[in-house]
């Protein structure tokens, strides 16, 4: 994962709870943001953390079927898929068995978009996927809401830098919405046009 052009650890994947994958996201990002700000404020380089947090949270709920798939490595924080019955083991098989076959049920030959394609057993888990990602995607906005409102304080040049974080990161969450909230299907790609509304808006945040 990136932010602002670094490369950046991940986080401990298989999170028992919303809080401690949190937790581990701000470890995850800290010294990026000691290189935007590493000032005394700790009030500020907090909310900065919020910020960059969110981001790359956001872009692990984007990056769901990728990360399973070619990774083997699961984000969904183990409380908030309980609450939403979501059976994450089922979902991990879900994903293999999608993954190797076709439209038919058949392999697949690369002449045809299987991959986006929603398989049986994908279907069973899907809708209780879509639910934990709702709270997820509105947990992180109000995870990087919080942080920008702290980050306020930021010297103007810094801010501003601090405010393309946010507009993306809004934008993404914005698309998984708007894609019904199912990263599992396929991996939501933003065009041009959604991403030039989303830099409007930013301007007045």
């Amino acid at each position: 994962m990136q932010l602002l052009n670094h490369d950046i650890p991940m986080p401990r994947q298989d999170p028992p709870t919303w809080a401690g994958m949190v937790e581990d996201c701000l470890q995850c990002v800290r010294q990026v943001r000691k290189e935007l700000y590493d000032g005394e404020d700790p009030s500020i380089a907090f909310a900065v953390d919020q910020v960059f947090a969110a981001d790359l949270i956001s872009q692990l709920w984007q990056d769901m079927r990728v990360q399973v798939m070619e990774h083997d490595r699961l984000y969904v924080p183990a409380d908030i898929a309980k609450r939403n019955e979501l059976d994450l083991g089922l979902m991990r098989k879900a994903l293999s068995v999608d993954t190797d076959r076709g439209c038919d049920g058949t392999a697949r030959d690369g002449s045809c978009d299987c991959a986006n394609m929603p398989g049986a057993a994908m279907r069973l888990v899907v809708p209780a996927y879509q639910q934990t990602m709702r709270e997820l995607v509105k947990r992180t906005e109000l995870l990087l809401l919080e942080g920008w409102e702290g980050a306020r304080k930021l010297p103007g040049d810094k801010r501003q830098m601090l405010r393309r974080v946010v507009v993306e990161t809004r934008a993404r969450l914005g698309l998984i919405a708007q894609r019904g909230y199912d990263t599992m299907s396929r991996r939501p790609e933003m065009g041009g046009l959604m991403r030039g509304w989303w830099r409007l808006r930013g301007r007045f945040m």
